[in-house]
């Protein structure tokens, strides 16, 4: 809803921009634009407004680990295995 809200604010500063097929639809400046359309030109609305947050800063590489320091070994398991299904004895059919 609060998606729906902010296009239903920015319909006034949308432009009407046509799909590459609804070039013989004319630009109707005069009717109410559809979420859609205001969805359409949200980028460029966004741009022009701008936004409140702060730009994302880059904090570096991290400085890992330190130069002789060895990673302790991980304890080694041994393989589990399925057993084989066992067959059932002939004889004890008959």
């Amino acid at each position: 809803m609060l998606a729906y809200a902010q296009l239903w604010a920015a319909k006034d500063l949308a432009t009407h921009l046509p799909r590459p097929w609804e070039r013989y639809l004319k630009p109707e400046t005069d009717t109410i634009m559809t979420p859609s359309a205001v969805q359409r030109d949200f980028q460029r609305i966004i741009s022009l407004i701008g936004t409140p947050a702060r730009s994302p800063k880059t904090r570096g590489n991290s400085i890992g680990r330190v130069q002789g320091q060895a990673q302790t070994q991980r304890t080694k398991h041994p393989v589990v295995k399925k057993q084989s299904k066992s067959t059932p004895d002939k004889q004890k059919a008959a």
